[in-house]
């Protein structure tokens, strides 16, 4: 099975760090991150993550644009994408197209709830 690779594309470093150390001290993560979206595609292509963990609203690109680029390069097409959102931000699940968002996470983010979605997420895939 081994290590279910996990990148996190979120603006705000220190909730990209606290998620990793969470993640990672569960023994099962390798946690990648990148602060600036437009570094997205490029970490997804070199890091070829399970998951990505995309962060809605941010300075320079918004998630939307991020996903749209993942969903439109071969190489990161088949990764499972999770919107981060805090509910300020006012996305309604319906928001997320089902085809291309497994799900939305609201911030602050609760790890065992995330574990639990992503574990949904990866027994899905066809392995």
């Amino acid at each position: 099975m081994g290590m279910t690779k996990i990148l996190i594309v979120d603006d705000e470093e220190t909730f990209c760090q606290l998620l990793k150390m969470n993640l990672e001290a569960l023994g099962t993560y390798s946690v990648s991150y990148v602060c600036d979206p437009r570094e997205a595609l490029q970490s997804a292509q070199t890091n070829k993550p399970d998951v990505v963990l995309l962060d809605l609203m941010m300075p320079h690109m918004e998630g939307s644009e991020v996903l749209r680029q993942l969903k439109s390069d071969p190489a990161t097409l088949s990764i499972p994408v999770f919107y981060l959102t805090a509910l300020s931000d006012g996305i309604q699940t319906e928001d997320a197209d089902p085809r291309s968002v497994r799900g939305v996470i609201s911030k602050p983010v609760m790890v065992s709830d995330l574990v639990k979605q992503l574990n949904a997420a990866l027994n899905r895939k066809p392995s």
